[in-house]
């Protein structure tokens, strides 16, 4: 990744997985916010006007109520006829008991176009 970046020739799709000490697995949260810190900005300095960046974390507390966070970064683009979009915290809604914070079913626009499926006729 560091020579795509050098180079400003992102892949179409990339996976980005920090090693155990950085992805927070084994590592503090401090020691995962610094590699944030390193490696996000030259990434969305290369995604261009058609990139995305998803941000998402794969663990939880275990608990019932436990939720994931992820991350959607694009460009600023013009909402899809249907597509429900927030603006910020203030958009937010805030539900309590086991309902989930955000149904991202519902609120995210689907970017399926920027990808291409190789194969399917």
């Amino acid at each position: 990744m560091p020579l795509d970046l050098a180079q400003g020739a992102l892949p179409s799709l990339a996976f980005v997985i920090p090693n155990n000490i950085d992805n927070m697995d084994d590592g503090t949260i401090d020691q995962g916010d610094a590699w944030l810190s390193r490696n996000i900005p030259a990434m969305l300095g290369a995604l261009g006007e058609r990139g995305m960046l998803v941000l998402t974390w794969d663990e939880d507390d275990g608990s019932s109520a436990n939720q994931i966070l992820t991350v959607f970064v694009a460009e600023d683009q013009p909402l899809r006829r249907g597509s429900r979009h927030l603006r910020g915290p203030r958009d937010h809604p805030v539900r309590g008991g086991s309902q989930p914070a955000v149904d991202h079913g519902r609120l995210v626009p689907d970017h399926s176009d920027a990808f291409v499926v190789v194969g399917k006729s």
